[in-house]
């Protein structure tokens, strides 16, 4: 038969086993969020490039209309 200081133990461990698991779960979305943030600069990078190539190709449209206007002028 099992005695009190070893229920104790037992029961000791187990709460120190829950306690290790609760911190290995921070632990990972601490690693989780880590991994966003250093991500999230290359995909600001990557959306701004975009969008100024996006920008610099309307201004080329915009110029190609107003060339085209002039021709529809003249």
């Amino acid at each position: 038969m099992a005695t009190k200081g070893e229920k104790l133990a037992a029961a000791d461990l187990k709460t120190q086993i829950i306690g290790l698991v609760g911190v290995q779960e921070l632990d990972t979305e601490i690693y989780t969020l880590n991994n966003e943030k250093q991500a999230k600069p290359l995909e600001i990078k990557a959306v701004e490039e975009a969008f100024e190539a996006k920008k610099q190709n309307l201004a080329a449209l915009e110029k190609k209309s107003l060339d085209l206007q002039k021709q529809r002028k003249d």
